[in-house]
């Protein structure tokens, strides 16, 4: 795919992701990359003087989640094919997001359509997990290539504090169909508004 294709399949995984996120009434998507209103709330900056953005945030609605906000990676892939390798950098940059903005990362979530890494997939939310992709993107996340100085800046308690924050959406093109429609989500909306108001 070239370097167009794969940014436009990237776009559309991103709104898919806000579309089903929104059809949940669980969450209001209002951040998603590239619009330029996102970009400042969804980049952060590597230590080595680099950035990254994640793909989409906002905010969680109801019960014990009300209020709080994520940030998420969406993949539209029909394949594997490299996942590992992104979702262990995505665990670098919720690591250093973290570090950084500890207020705004209350969740993360990586947003697929399709499994990877299925043989280490008790393993993909540990904090062990965590800490071998911080250590991986040392060079980055703590501006060092020396293995010994990275483990000394690495926090055990934000490595445990990612993992348990860590979420994973599976979406499917059936998934996607049995979506609420606008119609009926017009008619919740509506109605958490007026039971607000009360």
């Amino acid at each position: 795919m070239s370097g167009e294709e794969t940014q436009a399949k990237g776009a559309d995984g991103a709104r898919r992701a806000k579309l089903f996120l929104e059809s949940t009434t669980r969450a209001t998507v209002p951040w998603v990359n590239p619009d330029p209103i996102a970009i400042p709330k969804l980049t952060f900056e590597w230590a080595d003087g680099g950035t990254y953005s994640f793909d989409l945030g906002g905010t969680l609605l109801g019960g014990e989640l009300q209020g709080l906000e994520f940030f998420a990676e969406s993949k539209a892939y029909t394949n594997a094919n490299d996942q590992g390798t992104h979702y262990r950098k995505f665990l670098a940059q919720c690591y250093r997001a973290l570090q950084l903005r500890p207020e705004r990362c209350d969740k993360f979530f990586w947003i697929t359509w399709s499994p990877f890494l299925v043989n280490s997939w008790s393993e993909l939310r540990t904090p062990e997990f965590v800490q071998d992709s911080v250590m991986l993107h040392r060079s980055r996340v703590f501006s060092t290539a020396s293995e010994s100085e990275a483990r000394q800046a690495l926090s055990d308690q934000d490595c445990k504090a990612v993992a348990e924050r860590l979420g994973f959406l599976f979406l499917s093109d059936a998934l996607e169909e049995l979506t609420l429609t606008k119609e009926h989500l017009g008619v919740i909306r509506k109605y958490d508004t007026m039971k607000e108001d009360r």
